[in-house]
């Protein structure tokens, strides 16, 4: 099993050193023509590109900072904020909420759940971890929340409101 991860890496390393060559070949694109050319929409996504994705959760007045997958599922969840949701507890270790419409998935199976994940279940189930654990079930990852040690203390044992925002 180590030796298909460390393989696994080192193929993913070979790929980022020829993307990254082949991004230097490229002539940088002017920022003037990109803002000239393309609508207000079209604007809005290629600073949302430009700018590390992040967001801001709030639970119980405690703000917390979340790095969010550069994916078309946390970007299609962006495009929603700002958002509160009535989040509900499920086995002790997480929080969920069914969004109103589906967002686009990639879905994968994680070997371990960390406290601080946030993720897709299916196409519109947000949910929330605030425990570690393994699974077995498929989840489009969203983002993760830094410093969401005292999650578990924060979010309680029941029903939660959390407010999504920029």
């Amino acid at each position: 099993m180590k030796k298909i991860i460390l393989m696994l890496m080192l193929m993913l390393a070979g790929c980022a050193i020829h993307q990254k060559e082949e991004a230097e070949k490229k002539p940088m694109e002017n920022e003037e023509n990109v803002t000239e050319n393309t609508t207000e929409d079209e604007k809005e996504i290629h600073d949302m590109e430009e700018k590390e994705l992040k967001l801001q959760l709030t639970v119980n007045g405690k703000t917390y900072e979340v790095s969010m997958v550069d994916n078309e599922s946390s970007k299609a969840l962006m495009e929603r904020l700002p958002m509160t949701l009535h989040m509900s507890p499920l086995n002790g270790n997480e929080k969920y909420y069914y969004l109103d419409e589906s967002l686009p998935t990639e879905p994968f199976v994680p070997s371990s759940i960390h406290t601080g994940d946030l993720m897709l279940f299916g196409s519109d189930c947000i949910v929330l971890f605030y425990d570690d654990f393994t699974t077995s079930y498929s989840y489009t990852p969203l983002g993760h929340l830094k410093d969401a040690g005292d999650l578990a203390e924060v979010v309680g044992s029941g029903s939660v409101e959390v407010d999504f925002e920029r």
